[in-house]
């Protein structure tokens, strides 16, 4: 049932852009999949480890809202892809999650990964 829910919502948003394109559509998708990974992963990959548990979770589930966000309210405007500003997003939180981490020792940071 929520499969079904899922696709009929993604159909809503797709039919109510009536002036969106099928490749607009594409790239939203494959921003939405790769700025939820790419540097988490590339943090796990070269070890830069611990990461604040917190600036971890918000830069993972937080780059997906904001690129959303981005594509429908600021690209109209801007014209800059979400991609960008969502990975600066991760990036960003990430790195402050690092430094935060690097900077207090307690027991709840466990590293990234």
């Amino acid at each position: 049932m929520l499969i079904i829910v899922v696709i009929l919502m993604a159909y809503a948003f797709v039919c109510l852009d009536e002036h969106a394109l099928i490749l607009h559509w594409a790239f939203l998708a494959m921003t939405l999949r790769g700025v939820t990974v790419f540097f988490p992963v590339l943090f796990f990959l070269f070890q830069l480890t611990p990461v604040h548990e917190r600036y971890g979770a918000v830069a993972i589930w937080g780059a997906p809202i904001f690129a959303l966000v981005w594509s429908w309210l600021l690209l109209p405007v801007t014209g800059i892809d979400p991609l960008y500003v969502s990975g600066a997003w991760s990036l960003a939180l990430l790195l402050a999650g690092y430094l935060l981490a690097r900077k207090t020792t307690t027991p709840s940071i466990r590293p990234l990964g």
